[in-house]
C-alpha cells in the first residue's frame, strides 16, 4: 500500500505543474536590467503578437520562526497571473498587495507557515523585506515567493531590476527553434524551455518506479 500509494501521489506532478501552474513556454535570462533596446530585440524575435512579460527573479532567504530556507523571489506586475496560475485546489489566489507575499506550498509546509503569518526575506546584500503571507499556492517544482514591485521599491528604496522574461509560444511555432533564436540575442544569457524542464522532472519521477519495486518486494518478503 505504501509503495503504490507513493507512486500514485506523485505520478501526476509533471502534468499538474506544467499544464495547470506553469502557463509560459520560455524563460529568458538577460545579462542585466532589460533596456528598451534589449526588449526591442526580444520582440523582433518573438513577434509583436506573442505574449510576454518582463519580471524580476532572484534568490533570497526566507525566515520564519527562526527557521530559514533559500527560495526564489519573483516580482512582476498584474500580468504575472497570465503566466503563472496561482491557486490552491480549485480556489484562485490573488496576487499580493503592498507588503504582502504569496508563497508556494512546499516552502510553507517546510517552515510551518500559514496565511496571515509574518515572514522576512533577505537578499544577498542582506536587504530585508518584512511581509505578511496573503496566500499559499500549489507548486511542486522549486520553491517561490511572489512580491509586488511596489513592495520592493517601498522597503528597499529602489525598483527591482527586470532581468527576465516569460514568453508564451503559439501552437503553430516550434518552441525550440524560437528559443534558439532568442538565445542568439547578445544580451541573453540563457533560455529555458518549459517542455524540457517537464521532461527532466518526468525522468526523475520515473526513477521512483525502482523505489516502488523495492518497497513492494520487501513488503512481500516480510509478509512471507
Amino acid at each position: 500500500v505504501t509503495g503504490y500509494g507513493l507512486r500514485d501521489s506523485i505520478v501526476n506532478v509533471v502534468d499538474f505543474q506544467f499544464e495547470e501552474v506553469t502557463l509560459y513556454d520560455l524563460q529568458v535570462y538577460f545579462r542585466g536590467n532589460v533596456t528598451g533596446e534589449m526588449e526591442a530585440d526580444l520582440i523582433d524575435e518573438i513577434g509583436r503578437d506573442t505574449p510576454y512579460m518582463l519580471y524580476h527573479q532572484s534568490s533570497v532567504e526566507l525566515e520564519a520562526d527562526n527557521r530559514v530556507k533559500e527560495i526564489y523571489m519573483i516580482s512582476g506586475d498584474e500580468q504575472l497571473s497570465e503566466f503563472i496560475d496561482l491557486h490552491t485546489g480549485s480556489k484562485s489566489i490573488p496576487l499580493p498587495k503592498r507588503n504582502e507575499v504569496v508563497l508556494s506550498v512546499g516552502v510553507a509546509e517546510a517552515l510551518g507557515i500559514r496565511v496571515g503569518d509574518s515572514v522576512t526575506m533577505r537578499n544577498s546584500d542582506m536587504q530585508a523585506l518584512d511581509l505578511k503571507v496573503s496566500g499559499i499556492y500549489d507548486n511542486h517544482v522549486y520553491n517561490y515567493s511572489i512580491v509586488s514591485p511596489d513592495t520592493i521599491e517601498e522597503q528597499w528604496g529602489t525598483a527591482p531590476e527586470l532581468q527576465m522574461a516569460f514568453v508564451k509560444v503559439g501552437n503553430e511555432e516550434n518552441v525550440h527553434i524560437l528559443g534558439a533564436a532568442i538565445s542568439e540575442i547578445p544580451d541573453v544569457m540563457n533560455v529555458t524551455v518549459s517542455a524540457d524542464m517537464a521532461d527532466m522532472v518526468r525522468n526523475m519521477m520515473d526513477a521512483l518506479d525502482l523505489v516502488v519495486v523495492v518497497i513492494v518486494f520487501c513488503a512481500g518478503l516480510l509478509a512471507v
